[in-house]
Order: structure tokens, then C-alpha cells, then sequence
């Protein structure tokens, strides 16, 4: 039975890498904290770490609206799958605190990339009639695998250890490159992109500023309070096992 549209233009370039993407990035969200304590880092330096994972996400925010009005929606999407990819095999790899620190900020870059290439994407192959129920599938498929996610990486992470864990998330990570590599359409530049500047992000600031300061700023206090769960809990609690944080996590 063939799927409707636009669900079928959009399974494997959007949804099966959404699903996989979100097993590996929830994982490692909820494991990293624990990583640290366990490696003998006080619960300050786990929480200046997911820290710099946000600042990675904040500061690329804009270079990478750039990047998809210069390059397109796909190169934008396999830069952030690949940032992620070699951020996560570095977490598997290295013990060094500070290293961790690095690759945090490499992962945020990477998930800035990837979220934002996804909805352009969306935009650029959907109609606006198609618009809202594609990002609504692809919005479910995100909760389905950040449920599952934590739950799988914690399991993982408790009976063969943290490394081994972060691996596992960078084999979901290759596979939705693999899938975005090989199914997702270029799409077709309307300008060259040399017209997106700061000074343009300064004028949609400006033009928008009341939309910024309503719908923003609630944005920003659910974002505060998604990321402090996913901290808090971890550090206040990190002598339980991580397989029942996992769980307790992934609940929405």
C-alpha cells in the first residue's frame, strides 16, 4: 500500500533519518552528563559541557540560514548529519574532559544544521497546503525516537558502558546519512545567495521583533525547561542506573 503525500516524497530523504537521528541525539543528551561524572567530573563541568552543546546550537543558528540560501536544503542537511556523526564517534573514542567539551559544540552545530535543512527542505518540495502535515508526521516521528532513544542508549550504556553507547548512537547517525545521501532531491536555488548577509538577519529582526518577543520568548522558557530536566535529573540522581533515567527521560 503506497503511502499519500507528501508522506511518500518525504519517508526516506526526511522521516526514517528524523526517527534515526532522534534515537542518537536523545541518547546521547541524556548519557553525556552521566559520562562525565563517571570519567570524575563534578556535576558543574557536566552542566557547562551541555552548556556548550547549546552554545554550538546558538551560535550556528544563523551561519546556517546562510548556508541553505547559498548551498541548498541537502548540503545543509549532510554538513549537520556528518558534524553529528564525527562528534558522536569522538565521544566513543576520547576521555579527555575537555575533548568532550569540543565535540559538544561540534554535535550543537551539526543538530542546527540538520533541523534547519529539514524544514527547508519542507519547504522547498511541499506545497504550503502539504506544509503543516508534513512537519507534523515528521514532529511525531521526533517524539518516537527521542523516546526510544534514551531508553535503548541507557540500556546500552549499563551493561556494556558509556563508549559503547555513544557508538551505537553514531551507527543511527551514519544510517540517516547514508538515507539523505542517497534519496534527497537538490533543490533549486531561486537567487545565489550572495544577497543573505548579517545586515539582512539585523532587518527580519527589526521587521519582526514583536513576534520575537511573544512566540520567542515562550519558546525560549520551554526550551529552558526541557534542557533543565534533561540536566538536573541526571547530575542529582547519577548513582541510579542509566537505564531507568533513560526511561524516566523519554517521557515527553
Amino acid at each position: 500500500m503506497s503511502l499519500k503525500s507528501p508522506y511518500d516524497r518525504l519517508l526516506a530523504p526526511i522521516y526514517v533519518p528524523s526517527f534515526l537521528m532522534a534515537l542518537s541525539a536523545q541518547a546521547m543528551l541524556i548519557l553525556l552528563p552521566l559520562y562525565v561524572l563517571e570519567l570524575g567530573g563534578a556535576p558543574a563541568f557536566a552542566a557547562l559541557i551541555m552548556g556548550l552543546h547549546g552554545i554550538g546550537i546558538l551560535v550556528f543558528d544563523v551561519p546556517a540560514g546562510m548556508l541553505a540560501a547559498r548551498f541548498g536544503d541537502k548540503p545543509l542537511m549532510l554538513v549537520g548529519l556528518v558534524s553529528i556523526l564525527a562528534g558522536t564517534v569522538a565521544l566513543s573514542i576520547v576521555s579527555g574532559l575537555w575533548m568532550l567539551a569540543v565535540f559538544a559544540i561540534l554535535i550543537g552545530a551539526g543538530s542546527t544544521a540538520w533541523v534547519l535543512g529539514r524544514l527547508s527542505y519542507i519547504t522547498d518540495f511541499c506545497p504550503s497546503a502539504e506544509r503543516g502535515r508534513a512537519i507534523a508526521v515528521m514532529a511525531g516521528v521526533n517524539r518516537m525516537g527521542g523516546f526510544i532513544g534514551p531508553v535503548a542508549g541507557g540500556i546500552v550504556a549499563e551493561f556494556f558502558g558509556y563508549p559503547a553507547a555513544f557508538f551505537t548512537a553514531a551507527i543511527s547517525a551514519a544510517a540517516a546519512l547514508i538515507l539523505v545521501f542517497f534519496s534527497a532531491r537538490k533543490s533549486t536555488l531561486s537567487h545565489d545567495g550572495h544577497g543573505v548577509s548579517l545586515s539582512t538577519t539585523g532587518r527580519i529582526i527589526r521587521d519582526y521583533a514583536g513576534v520575537f518577543a511573544t512566540a520567542g520568548f515562550s519558546s525560549l522558557t520551554l526550551q529552558l525547561m526541557r534542557a533543565t530536566r534533561n540536566l538536573l535529573v541526571p547530575l542529582l540522581f547519577g548513582g541510579m542506573l542509566a537505564g531507568i533515567w533513560g526511561l524516566i527521560l523519554a517521557v515527553p
